[in-house]
């Protein structure tokens, strides 16, 4: 055999022989490889399982909240409240109310809106901010996306304010008076139809029990600030301003300035008590029993006379303030003291004195005075001098001032 056919045998016996060893060890190589093969496509089957599942829990997830977000109502709080105001530029106040409820009344009535901006001194320009809470788990059940945010609003609408001056506060006040001075009475009466202004009290800061002409007062006008400024007044604070005086004038008057009865008044009065002086039954029996006379009667009766009545002094009384209004009938009076003739007609007579009363003379605006000649009264007779002068100046000392007047 030729050297190259055994070559070629040596070659070909070799590669069968790779071949075999080849073949022998393959079956270990391959069923490793297939495993391997497996194990990935098993991740790989995983994989796209988990994604698949990771893939349809997002959907739901989204699905899951666009049906929970839409299944919610939305309410912004900030649509719902109204903002009023009163009082005036530099001195406002806000106030809130919601508004709008609808069918949701039951939610909001948990729902509380509250400034966060100072109040009372809010002027045109300034921002106030609004914050709301609410009831969140009454919310989530009614299915409620509530909007709390603070809201800001712009005051814009404060009107200019009205100074409450002296001149307005007492426009409408009255004073009315009671009785003469001095014993005049006052009363205040507040005749004002303003909201506020009819609120408003008025007191006598220096009050008395009675006022005399030409007398001072002063009223004050008592009311609250807060509600002024509700009301849109402008107060300064200082008292002065709420407080006008006042005084008695243009009334009649009692008299009570002995000096200034004249001799004039004096002689007018007399003439007129002198006319009095007639018929004196009514005190002829005691005077004449006062003198141990004995009183002469014809047909059962007595026919005692005055006459030649002279004026011997005079008294001028008046009543002290003290006893103003107790019910006593007379501030003044002028008692005329006489010494008078009593006589019968059997010519049987004695003197004896008495007492011409005039009471609650007058004093004109004009300074003129009503010497009240009408009220002219026989009071007193006595032939005892004693009785008289504690008439005229003993019996009322506890009530009134006597002063004697002088005569020519």
């Amino acid at each position: 055999m030729s050297d190259l056919k055994r070559k070629q045998n040596r070659a070909k016996n070799k590669s069968v022989q790779n071949r075999a060893s080849l073949k022998a060890n393959k079956p270990v190589k391959s069923k490793t490889n297939r495993m391997r093969k497996r194990k990935r496509r098993r991740r790989s089957s995983f994989r796209q399982k988990l994604k698949a599942v990771f893939s349809c829990l997002i959907l739901l997830g989204i699905l899951g909240f666009g049906v929970w977000h839409f299944s919610f109502e939305e309410i912004r709080l900030a649509e719902h409240v109204e903002i009023g105001y009163t009082g005036y530029d530099t001195k406002g106040t806000a106030y809130l109310r919601l508004k709008n409820t609808g069918s949701h009344s039951a939610f909001f009535d948990t729902v509380e809106c509250s400034l966060l901006t100072e109040n009372g001194t809010l002027a045109n320009g300034d921002p106030i901010t609004v914050h709301f809470s609410y009831d969140e788990e009454l919310a989530e059940k009614k299915w409620l996306r509530v909007k709390d945010e603070d809201a800001v609003y712009t005051v814009s609408v404060l009107p200019e304010g009205t100074p409450l001056s002296t001149e307005l506060l007492f426009r409408d006040v009255s004073v009315s008076f009671e009785g003469t001075p001095p014993a005049l009475t006052l009363t205040v009466t507040n005749k004002s139809a303003d909201p506020f202004l009819e609120t408003v009290s008025y007191e006598i800061t220096d009050a008395k029990d009675f006022y005399d002409m030409g007398d001072t007062f002063h009223i004050k006008a008592v009311f609250s600030e807060q509600d002024a400024v509700l009301s849109e007044y402008i107060t300064t604070g200082r008292e002065e301003d709420y407080t006008k005086e006042y005084t008695v004038e243009t009334q009649e008057r009692y008299l009570t300035d002995a000096s200034l009865l004249t001799m004039d008044d004096i002689r007018t009065m007399n003439e007129t008590a002198a006319s009095l002086f007639s018929d004196a039954n009514e005190y002829g029996l005691r005077i004449f029993s006062e003198a141990n006379l004995m009183p002469e009667w014809t047909n059962g009766k007595t026919t005692f006379r005055w006459s030649n009545p002279r004026l011997i002094s005079a008294y001028f009384n008046t009543l002290k303030p003290e006893h103003y209004g107790n019910g006593i009938l007379h501030i003044n009076d002028v008692k005329l003291v006489y010494l008078v003739t009593l006589s019968q007609a059997n010519g049987a007579a004695c003197e004896a004195e008495a007492v011409v009363r005039f009471n609650n003379l007058m004093q004109e605006p004009d300074g003129s005075l009503d010497l009240a000649l009408d009220s002219a009264k026989l009071i007193a007779a006595s032939y005892q001098n004693s009785h008289i002068v504690n008439l005229v100046n003993d019996e009322y000392h506890d009530e009134y001032e006597s002063e004697k007047l002088e005569l020519e």
